[in-house]
């Protein structure tokens, strides 16, 4: 009895480990977790570890937590479009270092904070349009790479950093449209980045602004670089001259005009 209670045991444990979440269709053969539509809310527990195609899409999830795939290190395709994301926790994705597609499309995020894909050295397609993403970081994190494909289109983008186009040495395509590009001097790292990535071969949907008024529905690559101008340094504030001064001698460590703006005040209208 006492090893047929061993064999037992062990079955229900592999068993355990290898089982499905109840709403899930998980395929030995493909080894996928079919896990759309079911009205999940949260990413699901239990899935099997060898899996590596995991489908959420069309699900209510709103938030992704930091150890959400630590169980299945295997993936290489996740598709979590369609969902009701807003906020993405930093390495969340940090376990999954076989990723190759990460879908995050129609969802609500509206911040990429820094090195939120970080550890993610085989990412390949990396597609985050339909959201409302106000700002993207100066890097999406340590060995990111290996990114050939990035979408950051029909989003609330007013510029993206030169520095992080310049961190994705491998990128063949990139997606841009439908974004409100402001064509002022902030985006003149960005044009001279684009017309190389061209050149050297890139695809791309483009660049259109959509402002200033005068480059309204204009092609960026088609302003031509004399009216952009040098974006104006903002003014630094004057430091004290001396920590230890007795009440009412700091005046003279402020420029004439006082802190408040009045006529002549060369800190405003940067």
């Amino acid at each position: 009895t006492g090893n047929w209670l061993l064999i037992w045991s062990v079955t229900l444990l592999a068993h355990t480990a290898h089982s499905c979440p109840e709403k899930c269709l998980c395929h030995k053969a493909s080894k996928t977790a079919d896990c759309k539509n079911r009205g999940f809310t949260e990413i699901p527990a239990r899935l099997p570890p060898e899996i590596q195609i995991l489908q959420l899409q069309n699900n209510r999830i709103w938030r992704i937590n930091q150890n959400a795939f630590t169980a299945t290190p295997l993936l290489k395709i996740l598709d979590l479009s369609n969902n009701s994301i807003s906020s993405v926790a930093l390495g969340a994705f940090q376990k999954l270092r076989y990723l190759q597609v990460l879908n995050l499309t129609r969802n609500l995020i509206q911040y990429i904070e820094n090195k939120t894909f970080s550890f993610l050295p085989h990412l390949k397609e990396l597609d985050l349009s339909s959201n409302s993403i106000i700002r993207l970081p100066e890097t999406f994190g340590n060995s990111t790479g290996n990114i050939t494909l990035l979408s950051v289109k029909h989003n609330k983008l007013q510029k993206m950093e030169r520095i992080l186009l310049e961190s994705l040495p491998n990128l063949k395509v990139v997606l841009f449209k439908d974004n409100p590009w402001q064509c002022n001097c902030n985006i003149f790292g960005m044009k001279l980045w684009l017309e190389s990535f061209l050149y050297r071969g890139g695809i791309s949907d483009g660049i259109m602004c959509s402002a200033p008024g005068v480059r309204k529905g204009k092609d960026l690559l088609k302003v031509p670089y004399e009216l952009f101008g040098a974006c104006a340094l903002r003014a630094a504030p004057v430091p004290p001259a001396s920590s230890h001064q007795w009440p009412g001698s700091e005046q003279r460590a402020w420029p004439k005009h006082g802190p408040h703006g009045e006529p002549g005040d060369g800190g405003r209208g940067g």
